[in-house]
C-alpha cells in the first residue's frame, strides 16, 4: 500500500505522460491495490505470492514512464504480457530488469548493516566467496571456521532496520527527478569503478546520481581549505576548468571553499562527458552543505555524485575520513590548492600516496596560514605546481577526443591589460595589498587609484580580498 500511496502522490508524472495515460494508471493501482489485500488476507495464501506482487510494485514504480497504453479489454493471464484494461505490462521485461537486480542489492545492503561486519571483513569474505548472496548461503560451520562464531551468527539475524532502510532505498530509486538516473552498484557490477578496488575497504555499494560512465576516464582530484584565499579559489576554478577543458574528468568532495569552486571550474569547462565528480560524506539525497543543493543537482546532469551511504543518512564527522578515501582511488593524481597544517585534505593526500597516487600541490604565501599544509606536502616530496601544464605532463592521455587547448582563459577576462594597469598589477604583488600600500607604491591619488582598481576589478584583472585588500589573479 505504501508503494501505491508513492505511485499516487508522483505529480511530477504528468508531465512525462499523456493525461490519458495517466488515469490508466491509477485505476491499475486500484486494481492492484484490491488484489493486493485480498492476497494478505486469504490465510491459505503463500507469503511468496505477496512478495512477489511487492516486487512487481517497485518494478512498475521505476519503470512507469515507459508504461504503454494499450486499449485491451480482458486480461490474458495466460499470455507474456501482462495485461489489464487500459494498460500493458511486458511481464518478461520488468521480472528481468529488476527483480534480480534487487535481490543482488539487497543482501549486499544486508551484509553491511550486519553489525560486526565491516568494510574490511566484507572484503574478506569476498575473497572466499563471489558475493554477497554466497555468504548467506554458505554453511553456518564454513563461515564460522573462516570469521569465528560472533561473525557467523550476526549473518542468521536480520538487521533490526533492515526493513526501512531496504523501503528507502526503492524509494529514492524510484523517484529520478528532472530525469537524471540513479543507480546502485556494488562490487560485482561492471559499472563499478576498479579503481576503489586499490583500496583496502572499498565502498560495498555505491549510490549513483547522474552519468555513470561505462569506461571510467582519467581522473584528477582538487582538494583544499573550506576557507581558502580570494586567490586559491581562483586557482580552484582555473585549474579544474582547464584541466577538464582537456578531457579530463575533476573529483572533489563538494564541500565548501576550494572543493566547491573546483567542481564549479569543471562544470564551466563545456566538457559534455563527465565533468565532475563529487563524493559526499552523507547520502546520495542529502546535500551538504545544504547551500550546495543546487550544485549537487547541477553536478548530475552532466557529471556524476557518489556516495556509500544510503539514502536519508545524515554527514557525520566520521564520514568524511571514509570519503577522502573515496577521492584518493577514483583519482589519477591528487592536487591540493590550499590546506591548512591540520587540513583534512593532508589526509586525502596521505592515503593518495599509499595508493601510489601523484600528489601534487600549489605553493602560496609564506604568510598565509592556509598555504602551510601545500608546503608541508611539498617538502615530504609533493610535485610543486604553478602552471596546468606541470599537471598534466604526469597523467596518462584521456580517453576523450576533441582536446580543447590548454591554458584557455575566461573570455570575461582581459587578455591585454593597458601600461598603467601593468604598473598597478606590479604595485599590488603577488600577494593581498591594500589601497594605502598600492598607493605608496605607485604614489598616485587616491581618487584615480580607486577608479582603477574598481575598473580592473569588472574586467577580471584582480579580485577583492578580506579587509580591503587586491590581489591580482594568478594568471597576471
Amino acid at each position: 500500500t505504501n508503494a501505491i500511496c508513492i505511485v499516487h502522490g508522483f505529480d511530477h508524472v504528468g508531465s512525462q505522460l499523456e493525461y490519458a495515460i495517466v488515469n490508466r494508471v491509477n485505476r491499475l493501482c486500484g486494481f492492484l491495490q484490491s488484489g493486493i489485500w485480498i492476497l494478505k488476507y486469504l490465510k491459505n495464501s503463500h507469503v511468496d505470492i505477496f512478495a512477489v506482487f511487492e516486487s512487481f510494485f517497485w518494478y512498475y514504480l521505476i519503470l512507469a514512464v515507459e508504461i504503454e497504453a494499450v486499449a485491451y479489454e480482458t486480461i490474458e493471464p495466460d499470455s507474456n504480457q501482462m495485461v489489464f484494461k487500459g494498460i500493458s505490462l511486458n511481464r518478461s521485461r520488468l521480472m528481468n530488469r529488476m527483480v534480480g537486480k534487487m535481490e543482488k542489492i539487497k543482501d549486499w545492503l544486508r551484509l553491511q548493516l550486519t553489525p560486526g561486519w565491516g568494510r574490511v571483513q566484507i572484503r574478506k569474505a569476498c575473497q572466499y566467496f563471489s558475493d554477497a548472496s554466497a555468504i548467506f548461503a554458505a554453511p553456518y560451520s564454513e563461515v564460522e571456521g573462516l570469521f569465528g562464531v560472533q561473525l557467523a551468527q550476526s549473518l542468521r539475524h536480520k538487521p533490526p532496520n533492515f526493513d526501512q532502510i531496504k523501503e528507502t532505498v526503492s524509494i529514492w530509486i524510484a523517484e529520478q527527478k528532472e530525469g537524471i538516473p540513479r543507480a546502485i552498484y556494488g562490487w560485482n557490477d561492471e559499472e563499478y569503478p576498479k579503481s576503489l578496488l586499490d583500496a583496502p575497504d572499498p565502498p560495498v555499494l555505491l549510490y549513483c546520481t547522474g552519468q555513470v560512465p561505462v569506461r571510467w576516464p582519467c581522473t584528477v582530484g582538487i582538494v583544499g581549505s573550506r576557507n581558502p584565499t580570494a586567490q586559491g579559489l581562483e586557482n580552484a576554478f582555473q585549474f579544474a576548468r582547464q584541466i577538464s577543458q582537456c578531457g579530463y574528468s575533476i573529483v572533489s568532495g563538494m564541500a565548501l571553499g576550494i572543493d566547491a569552486a573546483a567542481h564549479q571550474g569543471a562544470l564551466s569547462s563545456g566538457q559534455p562527458c563527465l565533468p565532475t565528480v563529487a563524493v559526499i560524506g552523507s547520502g546520495p539525497d542529502v546535500a551538504y552543505p545544504a547551500r550546495h543543493s543546487k550544485l549537487m543537482q547541477e553536478i548530475s546532469k552532466p557529471g556524476l555524485v557518489l556516495s556509500e551511504y544510503p539514502p536519508g543518512t545524515p554527514p557525520a564527522p566520521y564520514h568524511f575520513p571514509a570519503r577522502n578515501r573515496i577521492i584518493a582511488s577514483l583519482s589519477q593524481a591528487i592536487l591540493v590548492v590550499e590546506a591548512g597544517a591540520r587540513s583534512g585534505s593532508l589526509i586525502t593526500a596521505s592515503i593518495a600516496l599509499e595508493l601510489g597516487r601523484e600528489v601534487m600541490a600549489i605553493p602560496g604565501s609564506i604568510h598565509s596560514v592556509q598555504s602551510k599544509g601545500c608546503h608541508v606536502l611539498i617538502q615530504q616530496g609533493a610535485k610543486l605546481i604553478d602552471s596546468v601544464d606541470a599537471i598534466l605532463q604526469d597523467l596518462p592521455k584521456p580517453g576523450v577526443s576533441g582536446l580543447v587547448l590548454k591554458n584557455k582563459l575566461s573570455t570575461q577576462v582581459k587578455s591585454n591589460p593597458e601600461a598603467q594597469q601593468l604598473k598597478i598589477l606590479e604595485a599590488i604583488g603577488h600577494e593581498p595589498s591594500n589601497s594605502d600600500q598600492i598607493q605608496a607604491r605607485l604614489k598616485c591619488s587616491v581618487e584615480w587609484l580607486q577608479s582603477e582598481l574598481f575598473k580592473m576589478e569588472l574586467e577580471g584583472l584582480i579580485v577583492s580580498a578580506p579587509g580591503g585588500q587586491w590581489q591580482r589573479r594568478h594568471y597576471y
